[in-house]
This record gives structure tokens, sequence and C-alpha cells, in this order.
């Protein structure tokens, strides 16, 4: 089979591995698919943003399966291309107020400075308020309390816990001496760490992602 041909029948996998559940009606996972691919093609990059409108974010279910899967298909069409990107790809999907319900539009970051300079923001994925989006300023406090521009309503969380500093090199997460610890892709943090569009933060029962900015 030639390499056209290969990702042509990856992208209608998306339906056939039941996709098509997870999207609103009216988008076409495969379509999405396909549109991936061809970006990737005329703008070889390392990071992808697919944005879609909020109703239609909001539909959409498992979207981290979604965007590891995508990520996976860039992945095997650059290979079959004979194409060698400079790092991992990765696939980002985001709500944008701007893109119409039942579009998509897909950016290339070309790295993760691109990617820094959109600015990131914080969706609360489990907790209080649940699907609550907090963009990322200077110098954003996480923890229990109206002091903290993140206030988390969970007792396990410390009255200052955390704290997210913005620099001309990235976003970076510290812990402040929290009681149980904050926790950075599934490891405790013990030093401040840069933060990238898809991590996950654990901070005591809540858990927030890391995304990039709408605009």
């Amino acid at each position: 089979m030639n390499p056209f041909a290969a990702i042509e029948d990856a992208c209608a996998a998306f339906v056939e591995r039941a996709f098509a559940r997870i999207f609103p009606a009216d988008l076409d996972p495969a379509q999405i698919a396909r549109k991936l691919v061809a970006t990737s093609q005329s703008e070889p990059a390392e990071t992808y943003l697919v944005r879609l409108g909020p109703r239609d974010f909001q539909k959409l279910e498992e979207r981290e399966l979604l965007e590891d899967e995508w990520s996976a298909l860039l992945a095997q069409s650059a290979q079959s291309e004979g194409r060698r990107p400079g790092g991992v790809i990765r696939v980002i999907l985001a709500e944008d107020e701007e893109v119409v319900a039942g579009t998509v539009a897909i950016d290339a970051l070309l790295d993760d400075a691109a990617a820094t300079a959109r600015g990131y923001a914080l969706r609360i994925t489990k907790g209080i308020p649940f699907d609550g989006v907090f963009r990322l300023s200077d110098r954003l406090t996480i923890g229990r309390g109206p002091e903290n521009a993140l206030d988390l309503r969970d007792v396990r969380v410390s009255r200052r816990h955390a704290r997210v500093r913005t620099t001309d090199d990235g976003a970076f997460l510290e812990d402040l001496g929290s009681t149980n610890g904050t926790i950075l892709n599934g490891r405790r943090l013990e030093a401040p760490a840069r933060l990238s569009a898809g991590d996950t933060i654990e901070i005591g029962d809540t858990v927030l992602r890391v995304e990039l900015s709408n605009s």
C-alpha cells in the first residue's frame, strides 16, 4: 500500500474506532483528521492547535484521547513521507469563541516558543468549578481562599499551595511548601518546572490541565 493510501485509511479509522460518538453531530472526525494531515504537510511544525467553537468544545468527550490519536496520526504521516520533525508532534484541542459552530480551525505552531507566545490557561478537569478556565497572568497564586487568584474549593488544598510565574522563557509552576504537595504529570514537584500545553497538575483532589490560550 502506498503511504498516501495508508494515511487515508488511518483518517477513515477515526470513524471505525467509534470516534464519531465523541464528536458533536455536526463535526466529521475523519474530515478533521484529513485537515490535520494536510496542514502538517503544508506547514511542518511541532505543535498543532485544533480550535473549536465553545458549543462544540463543551460537547466533545475524551479530549485527551483524541489529542493522543491525532498526534500519532501526524507522526505516522511524517514517517510515511520521509519527514523528520524537529521534536515530538503534538496536537492540542482548544476552545475559541471566534470559531463558528460546526467548523474547525487549525494552527501550526513551529515550536514551544510560538506556543508560549499565545499564552496559557488552566482548565479544571476535576474539581470545582468543573471546566472552569483561568488565563495565566504574570504571577498566579493557587490555593484555598479568596486571597488567591485561583481559589480552589478543596479541603486538601493549602491556603497558599502553588504559584505559576510567566516569563519571556515560558510559564513555570512552583509549590509553595504545601502540605500535600503539587503533582505535575504524575510526579511530585520538587523544584519550579516549566509548563507546556497538555500538562496535568494535581493539587489536592483537584486536577487542572494546561491549555493554550484562545488569543
